[in-house]
């Protein structure tokens, strides 16, 4: 009985300095805990924003009266037939040269029927075919650039105010060998062609400016084809901003990743207007430093044009960038749904905007907003962009 008694006071003392151990080690750890904890919770929640995407607008929803809405479905059935009955599209190639202007131009006049009576807007539409060189400044030793032949499709949805300042929105539809080119570019190509059949609609609200889209037959070969319109086209002369929609990966949400120059103004029209806003002024600082080798029609217009513009790109999934996996089927519902949803918000605000034509201007806005303003921004888990001068950083 005695040997009992000491064996269970023995084992009661042993598990009372269990207990006491565990609680000393709790209350070391416990400063360290909860913000690891919290920075868990934070982890998980900023990845499951970062992945959210809208749900896509269908054909049947867009009838009746809604015809003004951006519908993915619709933009995704085109590039599925575009993409897997043309496939690669290298420039010079009768794929690129004519099997793809002849489906682009079916296209834009199915999404522009509906403007037959020239009520609200007059579409017009132009094959640019253009011959020329540039010297473009590249590590490390520059580069001369020439050209023959290229083709570029224009279409002007014209406002009926008979406005002399346009929005330009660019795409290109050429592709390097062997990719299918579905990310880069021809989803954005859909959603322009999308964008354009929702802004032709009778229910579409009224533009005050012009907005020209740019289907542009070569990128891949040293941005040529935007080089061709911004310094050759007729309508060239009345952009007043453009917004460039590019690819360097596949799916989720198209990344705001450069704006400029003179910035702020395109920026606070960005944060005003989009739904689903996702970017950040870090990425620019670096792809600007020559860390990353690579450009975009955004600079042929910064530096041919002279003119601001935003620079957006899909850059999730970077190992399908120039392959034969660039397909449709990288390309979530949602990711389509995400991009003409921003930027059929974004037009109306960009060309409404007080900066977007020196027209109407007035000398006190014109000193309140110097051409060499910048704006730092990003946005919160993708819910809303703050923004800020340089100056105030």
């Amino acid at each position: 009985m005695v040997t009992e008694y000491f064996l269970n006071e023995r084992h009661r003392n042993s598990s009372w300095e269990r207990k006491h151990r565990l609680k000393i080690v709790m209350s070391s750890l416990s400063p360290l805990l909860y913000p690891c904890v919290i920075m868990a919770i934070l982890f998980f929640a900023v990845g499951v924003l970062d992945r959210r995407l809208p749900s896509a607008v269908s054909i049947t929803d867009i009838e009746g009266g809604n015809g003004h809405l951006f519908s993915a479905e619709k933009a995704y059935n085109k590039l599925t037939s575009f993409t897997e009955t043309i496939g690669p599209r290298v420039t010079g190639s009768t794929e690129n040269e004519f099997d793809s202007v002849v489906f682009l131009l079916q296209e834009i006049d199915e999404a522009t029927r509906q403007l037959a009576t020239g009520e609200k807007a007059r579409v017009l539409v132009n094959v640019q075919h253009s011959n020329g060189w540039y010297y473009l400044d590249r590590k490390p030793h520059g580069q001369i650039s020439i050209y023959e032949g290229i083709q570029n499709i224009v279409v002007k949805l014209e406002s009926i105010t008979n406005s002399s300042s346009s929005l330009l929105i660019n795409c290109h539809y050429d592709t390097v060998p062997v990719s299918p080119g579905a990310s880069d570019d021809a989803v954005n190509c859909m959603i322009m062609i999308e964008i354009l059949r929702a802004l032709s609609d009778p229910n579409a609200p009224q533009l005050q400016h012009n907005v020209i889209f740019l289907f542009n037959g070569n990128e891949e070969s040293q941005l040529q084809g935007s080089h061709a319109f911004i310094t050759q086209h007729e309508w060239a002369k009345e952009v007043k901003a453009f917004i460039n929609l590019e690819a360097a990966g596949a799916g989720a949400k198209e990344l705001l990743f450069q704006s400029g120059p003179g910035n702020s103004w395109l920026i606070k029209a960005y944060a005003q207007s989009v739904p689903y806003p996702n970017g950040n002024s870090i990425v620019q600082e670096i792809f600007q430093s020559g860390f990353i080798p690579s450009e975009t029609d955004f600079r042929i217009f910064r530096d041919f044009g002279n003119i601001p513009g935003l620079d957006f790109a899909y850059t999730r999934n970077g190992y399908v960038y120039h392959t034969k996996y660039d397909d449709k089927d990288r390309i979530p519902m949602g990711t389509v749904q995400h991009t003409g949803s921003n930027i059929l918000a974004l037009i109306p605000h960009l060309i409404s905007s007080p900066e977007f034509t020196r027209e109407n201007k007035s000398d006190d806005i014109l000193a309140s907003v110097p051409p060499n303003n910048q704006a730092v921004y990003f946005d919160v888990f993708g819910l809303f962009i703050v923004n800020y001068s340089d100056e105030v950083a």
